[in-house]
């Protein structure tokens, strides 16, 4: 898929679309999301990394490196990193990183980080499914019966992706492990290669190797 909302503007068509998100509206969640929001918006209108804040706290753990610095502890406190609703929770608040200072933003959009990344996944899978529909019709969606897989970081805890099935499930991907699967952006990376790679090819290489091998 390469063609996405005002990717135009951009003056590229892409296989990839920014991770990016600016509400508009935060009481009704209107926004705008990736190639929408590269170049119209200012930085500090734009969300990025979001996604880093489904991570249980203790891995955004830290403090400011100057001690100038105004403690950030406040601000957070009724941050929750671990569910769909603020919960006043106290944790030691990151360094200024860019995770952080949309966790700031969030916190005073009064969004949390699951809905967030609900709200681009939601985009996406519906841009998706259009550009389906525009090129093989309705009834192919239907009558096919997609199933998705959503890449996580491999190092993420339990808890973390606990929050991406919510995050996942209310963007409208369906039951975890029935309509959507998780793998770890590394077996990703290394599917898509062997994919990528003309099994022939493969089969005459591993081979030519292992005669080396027995003849040493």
């Amino acid at each position: 898929m390469r063609t996405w909302p005002n990717c135009n503007t951009a003056n590229t068509s892409s296989d990839q679309v920014p991770t990016v998100i600016r509400y508009i509206n935060p009481q009704t969640r209107a926004k705008q999301w990736g190639y929408e929001v590269v170049g119209t918006a200012t930085s500090a209108e734009q969300l990025r990394w979001f996604k880093l804040l489904l991570q249980e706290s203790t891995h955004l753990s830290g403090t400011p490196r100057t001690s100038s610095a105004k403690p950030l502890n406040s601000d957070f406190n009724t941050l929750s990193l671990l569910g769909n609703k603020f919960i006043s929770q106290t944790f030691t608040p990151p360094p200024v990183t860019p995770a952080r200072v949309t966790a700031q933003i969030l916190q005073k959009l009064q969004i949390s980080p699951v809905t967030v990344v609900s709200d681009f996944l939601k985009s996406v899978l519906e841009t998706t499914k259009a550009n389906i529909k525009n090129c093989y019709g309705a009834g192919y969606i239907r009558a096919c019966g997609m199933e998705y897989v959503l890449t996580v970081p491999a190092i993420w805890s339990d808890s973390a992706k606990a929050q991406m099935v919510k995050a996942a499930e209310g963007a409208g991907f369906g039951s975890h492990q029935e309509d959507f699967h998780f793998i770890s952006e590394h077996e990703c990376v290394a599917a898509y290669t062997l994919n990528a790679i003309a099994p022939n090819n493969l089969k005459a290489r591993l081979l030519h190797h292992l005669g080396h091998v027995n003849r040493d």
